[in-house]
């Protein structure tokens, strides 16, 4: 039961050490470490108790003897508390202001307990009282893992979501069944080699998908925050290095001048290289100031503005592009959806996606971009028949600087920049491409901005 504890501590730990701003994660950790403490308790009163009282050291005893009460109590009415929290945050399926109200009002079993229960000399649970509501708790638990796998469209999210359904819903089954039911039968009754196969099963399953697929948001958020670190890394040096180039730039172009001055007789040779300077001066400092717009902190003025409105208009300047290369729109927008959001960033947002389309096509193609809504997300589809990128490239395209293009007119900037935007609003960018079949991006803009 000691290494039952120290794993799902460990596990809990984790959880909470690689993303501690996802609630999901948090409420995840949470149960496990309530459901942790039941092997510490069982610890304490198999090994320590019993050497306790051989020893004759009464104080200590009855100190463990406390904590082990307290830590049994807290094992049997908070993890399916912990677990039903879990499940509702995790499922989305209720708002901020829904969420905050079950957390309190679903705590009130855990307290009706607390004053039900007699802890001395020995605990006592009333477990046909605790099977009152932990039924229903776990049996809700599975039904949101099980309606939010269901309903999940995104092909990627809905196979995390079924990993998560087999991680966790066989083992609150056991837990229910072997743990509370038997307990009202035969409150002796010794659960845990029925209930250590689905938690071995549970564990093992968890351990093997999280790091192939990502499970609970491990992979996807440790790949998500490396590019959130990798942003500003690039954006604190970006800093630096123009700071530091203005000041050579200006030395260079003050030196060029003096020079010039200096020079009694000049030629038109002598012009050309002082101009060639300047270009190469400017060229530089404009260059690191494009960078540097493109990677710092975006400061959002955010007013209503019509979604369609600023798409057609993004496509309105690129019609040249669009008729040079003979691409064919297909538009299919929902009409009426006002998002606050900053008309600049987010135009510029839809341009680079745009521009990156029509870039890959050539020789002429399909364009489509399509406006829908989901439960949680308005959707904005941009999607081309062009070149495509290749599954060896496609987890790159989000990283600043990297780029398929000429990298003497592109520094790879565009996608990172979007990205930057759609993190900063509230919102996600997701891109899927197969070489030589075309590429759809979608960006995911959350309810809340819609007026």
């Amino acid at each position: 039961m000691f290494f039952y504890f120290i794993v799902l501590f460990i596990i809990a730990l984790f959880l909470v050490v690689i993303n501690p701003k996802n609630e999901s994660n948090r409420w995840a950790s949470a149960f496990l470490l309530f459901a942790s403490l039941g092997g510490l308790a069982d610890t304490i009163r198999a090994l320590i108790l019993p050497s306790l009282l051989r020893e004759n050291f009464s104080n200590l005893y009855y100190l463990f003897n406390t904590i082990q009460h307290i830590l049994d109590f807290i094992n049997q009415t908070l993890t399916p508390y912990g677990v039903l929290i879990f499940a509702i945050v995790y499922s989305e399926f209720f708002n901020k202001k829904w969420r905050s109200l079950l957390k309190i009002v679903l705590l009130l079993p855990v307290i009706i307990m607390l004053f039900t229960t007699t802890y001395f000399p020995i605990l006592k649970l009333n477990y046909l009282l605790l099977l009152y509501w932990v039924a229903p708790y776990y049996i809700l638990s599975c039904f949101l893992l099980t309606f939010t796998f269901v309903t999940e469209k995104h092909p990627l999210k809905r196979k995390n979501k079924l990993i998560t359904f087999f991680i966790i819903v066989p083992t609150i089954l056991s837990i229910l069944f072997f743990i509370n039911i038997m307990r009202v039968y035969d409150p002796n009754f010794y659960f845990f080699p029925y209930v250590s196969v689905f938690i071995i099963f549970s564990l093992v399953t968890a351990l093997f998908f999280s790091f192939r697929y990502g499970v609970l948001g491990m992979k996807v958020n440790i790949e998500k925050d490396h590019l959130n670190t990798t942003i500003k890394s690039v954006s604190s040096g970006t800093a630096i290095l123009n700071h530091t180039l203005k000041n050579e730039i200006g030395k260079i172009t003050l030196t060029t001048e003096n020079l010039k001055k200096s020079l009694e007789v000049t030629n038109q040779d002598i012009d050309v290289y002082f101009n060639i300077i300047n270009r190469a001066s400017n060229h530089m400092q404009e260059m690191v100031d494009r960078i540097q717009d493109q990677m710092k902190d975006i400061q959002f003025k955010e007013t209503t503005n019509g979604l369609d409105e600023l798409i057609v208009e993004c496509l309105e300047n690129l019609k040249s592009d669009l008729e040079k290369k003979k691409i064919q729109i297909n538009l299919s927008l929902i009409e009426n959806i006002n998002l606050f959001c900053d008309r600049t960033h987010i135009q510029e947002v839809f341009n680079n996606i745009l521009k990156n389309a029509i870039e890959s096509m050539p020789i002429g193609g399909s364009l489509s971009v399509v406006t829908y809504k989901t439960r949680k997300h308005i959707v904005v589809s941009i999607k081309d028949n062009g070149k495509g990128i290749s599954s060896k490239n496609l987890k790159y395209v989000l990283d600043p600087f990297f780029t398929t293009k000429n990298k003497k007119q592109n520094y790879g900037l565009g996608l990172s920049y979007c990205y930057n935007v759609m993190q900063q609003c509230g919102g996600s960018i997701e891109l899927y491409s197969e070489e030589n079949m075309g590429t759809e991006v979608k960006l995911f803009f959350p309810n809340k901005m819609m007026v």
